[in-house]
């Protein structure tokens, strides 16, 4: 939880985003497994264990809202911290169904 109010999260995220772009194109791509890469590193460097890349994809088509299957920098930090809000509501004790819902209604 700490990583997403203090903002040391951001540290982690921009390398990882830049070792996920493989082609260096400014996106990560889906279908060549760009952003579950990117997802693992920032778990693995918080020394927590990964979504799984379905879990992953529910959060991933909420943000992907033009259908293009790739993501900036920006949508990935918005994915992302989508993702640990989500977790870090799951244990704090809220239902897996109001984490869910909290994530839509209040936009990541």
């Amino acid at each position: 939880a700490r990583l997403v109010v203090d903002g040391s999260l951001a540290r982690l995220v921009f390398p990882a985003f830049q070792a996920a772009d493989g082609e260096r194109s400014g996106w990560l791509r889906w279908g060549q497994g760009e952003v579950q890469g990117f997802v693992a590193a920032v778990f693995q460097q918080c020394g927590l264990s990964a979504p799984s890349e379905d879990a992953v994809g529910k959060v991933f088509a909420l943000f992907d809202t033009d259908g293009s299957q790739v993501l900036d920098v920006r949508e990935a930090v918005c994915l992302l911290d989508a993702i640990l809000r989500s977790l870090c509501h799951a244990m704090s004790g809220v239902s897996a169904p109001a984490a869910a819902a909290s994530l839509v209604l209040d936009g990541g």
